[in-house]
């Protein structure tokens, strides 16, 4: 029998994934607390409650210093595509401490974020990489006339949500947006991207303690 750590994670079914948000970490909520407490929300038609706060929350892993790292021995990028590798995920908690992570890291820590705050999230999986998006709060025929680009969006189920780069924390959140949309349009094009809600996957496995 080989027992393996508690990080460790097989990408034969990307769901597996939400097994890792562990949201109810004390440090964890203690960071996403500090962040949301330290703006009052002013929403509009346009701005929503979701929408500042994917913003804030984005902003402030920015600020807290944290990157994006590549680790040769764990890139998702060539472990994704290997059914039998066994890839190395962190824990929220552990990426804020370690302050840099790779793709799957990122995007693990930010939908945590969100969730903790109330946000629904979903993951983009693509060959070899994966990203977030969150639910935006608007319906899609508000959200069509609302958003000068509509196709930066994406539409499921007659809900509307907001793709985001994870990798791209030091570059700000409409740069990482703006890429996001790029790379689901494409995926979607070719027929590789695959989206999933985090409730999806926790219907199946359920978030850490």
């Amino acid at each position: 029998i080989v027992i393996l750590n508690r990080n460790a994670m097989s990408w034969t079914y990307d769901k597996n994934v939400g097994a890792f948000m562990g949201i109810n970490d004390p440090a964890f909520l203690r960071f996403s607390g500090q962040v949301m407490g330290m703006v009052d929300d002013t929403t509009t038609n346009l701005l929503t409650r979701n929408f500042l706060s994917a913003v804030r929350l984005f902003s402030a892993l920015k600020a807290a210093g944290l990157r994006y790292v590549v680790d040769p021995s764990s890139a998702y990028e060539s472990l994704s595509r290997d059914m039998t590798a066994i890839d190395f995920v962190r824990f929220p908690v552990e990426t804020l401490d370690a302050k840099s992570g790779d793709c799957d890291d990122l995007s693990v820590l930010y939908d945590s974020l969100l969730e903790s705050v109330g946000v629904e999230t979903a993951f983009i999986t693509t060959p070899g990489h994966i990203f977030t998006a969150f639910h935006l709060g608007m319906s899609p025929e508000l959200a069509t006339r609302m958003f000068a680009k509509a196709d930066d969006l994406i539409i499921r189920d007659e809900t509307t949500w907001l793709p985001v780069e994870t990798t791209l924390i030091d570059q700000g959140f409409m740069k990482a947006w703006q890429t996001a949309a790029v790379e689901w349009r494409e995926g979607k094009a070719n027929g590789a991207a695959s989206f999933f809600t985090t409730r999806e996957a926790w219907q199946i496995y359920a978030p850490a303690g």
